[in-house]
């Protein structure tokens, strides 16, 4: 079985997995699966009210309107999501949502399984875990699958943006 069945078989029996995707090593998980996106917050020990970076394949996957911007650089984008699940939305109505355009894999993988959690690879506070031996030291058992993609060379999060009910679009990170 190669990699991308592996993943897929783990993601669809609600498993966590730890992958790289378009700008750091996550914790992805499949986000229309209450099981599995609570063993994400058990599993980095994250703070219940922040809700996840979510990766689609195309705009039609958010819960929400998804605008026609094109990025020069990854970047989440925040926007009203209120018919999401309950189990996605931790603080108000906002969800961010990316589309990993330069990783291949990752969006087949996405097309196969739906929507994926991908909050960064480390308990909460510590920093984001930049290979599969940081992982493992942070993770043991508790993920159901190590991908090793290789060394992260720059470990910088994507930009994160919000487009308010006006359009406007603010640069939060």
């Amino acid at each position: 079985m190669n990699d991308t069945k592996k993943i897929i078989e783990v993601l669809n029996h609600d498993g966590v997995i730890f992958y790289l995707t378009d700008t750091i090593y996550g914790l992805l998980a499949k986000a229309n699966s209450k099981v599995a996106v609570e063993k994400v917050f058990k599993v980095k020990n994250r703070n219940p009210k922040k809700s996840c970076i979510i990766l689609i394949s195309n705009p039609s996957m958010c819960y929400g309107t998804y605008p026609s911007i094109s990025f020069d650089e990854p970047t989440s984008l925040l926007i009203k999501s209120k018919s999401a699940p309950k189990h996605l939305l931790r603080h108000d109505d906002y969800l961010a949502y990316r589309v990993p355009l330069k990783r291949k894999q990752l969006l087949e993988i996405i097309n196969a399984v739906g929507p994926l959690i991908a909050p960064s690879a480390n308990p909460e506070g510590l920093p984001p875990a930049k290979n599969i031996s940081e992982a493992k030291a942070y993770f043991g058992n508790q993920v159901d699958l190590y991908v090793d993609c290789g060394k992260v060379k720059d470990n910088t999060p994507s930009r994160i943006a919000k487009l308010d009910s006006t359009g406007n679009l603010t640069y939060l990170r």
